[in-house]
């Protein structure tokens, strides 16, 4: 299934553009079906007059108006009630879902209750757009700020079809409660990462790759913690990133480092190179003030590169994902290249779910294990 995440609907030309690519057809030539449950479940939106806005592309948050093809409701609470032959055919056969907002622990529990949510691994190719806690409702976890309607098992556990959280309508004038300050405090209590994202903002998934598209601002807020920054690297970054390059374990694992990691003269006559270096940029990768790494990017042979370096007590926490995909909001070349050591698939587990594609091989003496090593390139096309 590919996924439309959106705060409030299709606010504007860029997440609309982003919906046209993901049905490969223009809005006009798809069909649609709207979900309006979780209205049902939140005191302010339903039901009544708002649930018929909603279906009747009466709201404010533009989704059943775009001139579809055809529009039908797909209402999850009756689905129990009927067989499954008089509504799963339809679900195969439309172009994309339009979730309304809500509550997103009732439409959660409703989409297991109907059946929908063991339907949605088959609908490879339909396109699921949700709007606020239709969007929430494919995340693990909503957070205990958002808990309303509270399911039969308790919980603030969602369907976890992707891997992190939303905090929508983030700085909204009608939510003074939405504040960034607000969703970097409920981030804490959250296990996974999270976005926190304003109404003209939107996140597309499509096979695992996350890419947010936005004309208004949004933040990737790490687990547990506060929101991962990108700064200019300062002198006083130099001893943690040296003390991250000569990591034995880590050497190994990157393979092409320097060959002389443990000289610290050198090490700062390099990054005073590169810091003076226009064509290259550096960014320090900081979580709650704390460095956790680097990740820049430069010219190499007429293309531009990439490279990361998250320190290894930070290894597995998400944090190379999260700060690529911010750096890639800043580093706009395209093609854009990368390289890893065959053998390091976390850091090309890492690449390939930002987008990147393995477009070649080779092999290089690696002075991180004194060897000839096989390498793969890497490249992002947009």
């Amino acid at each position: 299934m590919r996924l439309l995440l959106t705060s409030a609907g299709i606010k504007n030309a860029s997440i609309r553009g982003a919906l046209i690519d993901l049905l490969g057809k223009p809005i006009a030539e798809s069909s649609a079906l709207c979900i309006p449950t979780a209205m049902y479940g939140h005191p302010m939106v339903g039901p009544g007059e708002r649930s018929w806005q909603f279906i009747s592309g009466r709201s404010d948050n533009p989704m059943c108006e775009l001139g579809w093809k055809s529009l039908g409701v797909l209402e999850l609470t009756a689905l129990p009630s009927i067989d499954e032959d008089r509504w799963v055919p339809l679900v195969r056969e439309t172009d994309v879902l339009l979730v309304a907002g809500g509550d997103a622990l009732y439409l959660s529990h409703w989409m297991r209750q109907s059946g929908l949510a063991d339907l949605l691994p088959s609908l490879r190719e339909t396109v699921w757009v949700g709007l606020s806690a239709g969007s929430m409702v494919m995340t693990p976890r909503i957070g205990e700020d958002f808990v309303g309607w509270r399911p039969p098992t308790g919980g603030d556990e969602t369907l976890g079809i992707v891997d992190f959280s939303i905090f929508p309508h983030v700085d909204h004038e009608d939510l003074p409660g939405n504040s960034m300050a607000e969703a970097e405090r409920w981030a804490a209590g959250i296990p996974n990462r999270a976005y926190a994202i304003d109404d003209q903002t939107a996140i597309k998934v499509v096979d695992g790759t996350v890419e947010v598209v936005s004309e208004g601002h949004w933040r990737l807020l790490t687990p547990g913690s506060g929101q991962l920054v990108l700064r200019e690297i300062e002198d006083r970054d130099l001893g943690v990133l040296f003390e991250h390059a000569r990591d034995r374990d880590a050497i190994r694992m990157a393979a092409f480092t320097s060959p002389e990691a443990d000289d610290r003269t050198t090490f700062e006559r390099r990054w005073t190179r590169l810091r003076s270096d226009g064509a290259t940029t550096n960014r320090v990768i900081e979580i709650d003030d704390r460095v956790v790494g680097h990740i820049a990017s430069f010219d190499m042979e007429d293309q531009r590169e990439i490279t990361y370096w998250i320190g290894r007590e930070d290894w597995g926490r998400g944090i190379a994902t999260g700060a690529l995909e911010e750096f890639l909001q800043l580093e706009t070349t395209r093609p854009l290249y990368a390289r890893a050591a065959s053998d390091n698939a976390a850091s090309i587990r890492v690449l390939t779910k930002c987008g990147f594609l393995v477009v070649g091989e080779g092999r290089e003496f690696a002075h991180g294990r004194n060897e000839e090593t096989d390498e793969v390139v890497l490249r992002l096309d947009a």
